[in-house]
């Protein structure tokens, strides 16, 4: 099996393993998908150590690096959908056990679904995945967005107000005042939210 088949096989995988978990949690499997693409590179072995990327290409690798950050008391995160090490106490998850693929994304889907039930699901709540900072989380939003949409997380962004416009709070809040089945899927599967703008839908 050459190299291509087997990214291939294992993309193919991953993404079933996103579909079982997003469907488990009422998670839209794109948005996660979109996450671990923009979080890993869709690496299995991702480590990330106070702000540095590394991208190992083995379980050993990617435990050595983990072992060095403990021992010098740093945050890391870990695998696809980078879950930080705040996370591991909480939710009774090791670094070890999210170097496997289905672990960490059951991890990362439960993360984020909590986010969506706290403040409703929209890209505010995606922002909160990365961050509880407003500014960062809607940076951070406005590259998982990209992504959703097929374009790249690097694409050149004016920071001060971006396009298409990620909902502020004062609006979500007002959004937040309706019945809470107004944030939910439609009977066509698409994922409307009538208090906000069509740019903070997920469709």
């Amino acid at each position: 099996v050459d190299a291509s088949a087997e990214l291939a096989s294992e993309r193919d995988l991953n993404l079933k393993l996103f579909e079982q978990a997003c469907f488990e949690k009422g998670v839209p499997p794109k948005v996660a998908f979109a996450i671990a693409q923009h979080e890993s590179g869709m690496n299995p072995f991702a480590v990330n150590v106070a702000g540095k990327s590394y991208l190992p290409r083995t379980k050993k690798q990617a435990l050595a690096i983990i072992q060095e950050a403990e021992a010098q008391n740093q945050s890391y995160d870990v695998g696809l959908m980078q879950i930080n090490s705040q996370w591991f106490s909480r939710l009774g998850v090791s670094p070890t056990s999210l170097l496997e693929a289905d672990k960490n994304i059951d991890t990362g889907v439960k993360i984020l679904a909590g986010e969506f039930g706290k403040h409703g699901k929209n890209w505010m709540a995606v922002g909160y995945y990365h961050s509880p900072t407003p500014t960062r989380g809607l940076a951070y939003s406005w590259k998982i967005y990209q992504l959703y949409h097929g374009k790249s997380s690097t694409a050149q962004v004016q920071t001060r107000n971006p396009q298409p416009k990620i909902e502020s709070k004062k609006v979500n809040a007002h959004a937040e005042q309706k019945a809470d089945n107004q944030n939910l899927l439609d009977g066509r599967g698409i994922w409307r939210n009538p208090g906000t703008s069509k740019e903070s839908r997920f469709v």
